[in-house]
């Protein structure tokens, strides 16, 4: 029912905006509809301060502002007038109101079942968590919500009635406040933030030691101490193109060892992944593109981002993608093996002989 009630409010909402609107909301058929609706919403308050019967041993928080919007909305249903006492409404306008009047009170009520009206009938086993404050204050947000639409449309309403509706966006002011938790959070203590230094890569890395410096770039780039230029951010583009595509490269070679295993339950995640990486590769292109445009400007830029960027490409990058003559590749990665040809080559042909007369 609250579902239905949602798609309703959601309706009328958006016939705020219509040109028919005002003519509509001003006929003697809908202010006694909206009448109706504000006394459906002033009873879920009522339910939701007294907990639905539940004693409350503190007496403060939740059911205190839903008292309070109770008031308000009592307060502006008297303003409305009374309610229609026709059994079927004459404008769309008027029935839509009334329909989602229905789908609102029949939901209060399916959740008056689970209490008891007497001593003699036990509660339902949810009457609990029902009547907690946590189901309170997310009941009395939906309701805020819903209370804030029919103050906009009440405030469409011809005068006197159009007073209506600054009570009812109070209310659905009170009900969104007391909706928040009003514990307040336990003061934690805020972590300085802290660069690490600089970690070379060197002969040798093995894997403990790689991560370490792959960690530390990135925490360097994350919260650059030098001063930048538009070298360094050309520089820095190209690289993290390289790195994306240093990142698909790998992603692909284990999504190939993947299939050699038969794990095909993590090919979904890998290959998204390779998705992604690849879409990001290319908004990197494009920024790259971007930078060419400046005149000037080019090289290698001397300063602490370009450097990082480059110690993350050396660590991340295949054997054939790092400097020559330096060997620095980890000792995690593996040489690839290359295998001999076992087919044989076919024997030249034999070119035939000519005889010469």
């Amino acid at each position: 029912m609250t579902a239905l009630a949602n798609e309703h409010l959601t309706d009328l909402r958006n016939q705020l905006h219509l040109a028919r609107f005002e003519r509509d909301i001003r006929s003697r058929t809908a202010v006694p509809e909206l009448a109706r609706l504000a006394h459906v919403l002033a009873r879920y308050h009522n339910e939701i301060a007294d907990g639905f019967g539940v004693p409350d041993p503190t007496g403060a928080g939740v059911r205190v502002g839903a008292r309070r919007a109770s008031n308000l909305i009592k307060q502006a249903e008297h303003l409305l007038g009374p309610h229609p006492d026709t059994e079927t409404p004459r404008s769309a306008l008027a029935q839509k109101l009334r329909a989602t009047s229905i789908a609102l009170g029949c939901g209060l009520d399916l959740l008056s079942t689970h209490f008891s009206a007497t001593h003699d009938h036990a509660t339902s086993a949810t009457a609990s968590v029902i009547a907690s404050a946590d189901s309170a204050r997310s009941l009395l947000r939906q309701l805020s919500v819903h209370t804030s639409t029919v103050g906009h449309l009440a405030r469409r309403t011809p005068t006197p009635t159009n007073e209506a509706g600054v009570l009812l966006l109070k209310a659905a002011l009170l009900s969104h406040i007391y909706s928040e938790n009003q514990t307040s959070p336990p003061i934690t203590a805020v972590q300085p933030l802290h660069t690490p230094g600089r970690i070379p890569p060197a002969v040798g890395e093995d894997l403990t030691q790689a991560l370490a410096g792959i960690g530390a770039s990135i925490q360097r780039l994350s919260n650059p101490q030098t001063s930048t230029s538009v070298t360094t951010w050309r520089y820095l583009a190209r690289a993290a193109a390289i790195i994306c595509d240093l990142d698909s490269k790998t992603v692909h070679q284990l999504i190939h060892r993947i299939n050699e295993l038969n794990e095909y339950d993590r090919l979904p995640a890998l290959k998204q992944a390779a998705t992604d990486i690849q879409r990001t590769g290319r908004t990197w292109r494009t920024i790259i593109r971007r930078w060419d445009e400046h005149i000037g400007h080019y090289g290698h830029p001397a300063n602490g981002p370009a450097t990082d960027a480059s110690d993350l490409i050396i660590r991340l990058g295949p054997p054939h993608t790092r400097r020559p003559g330096v060997d620095t590749k980890p000792s995690f990665i593996q040489p690839t093996k290359t295998t001999p040809r076992t087919r044989p080559r076919p024997p030249p042909r034999s070119r035939p002989r000519r005889n010469h007369p």
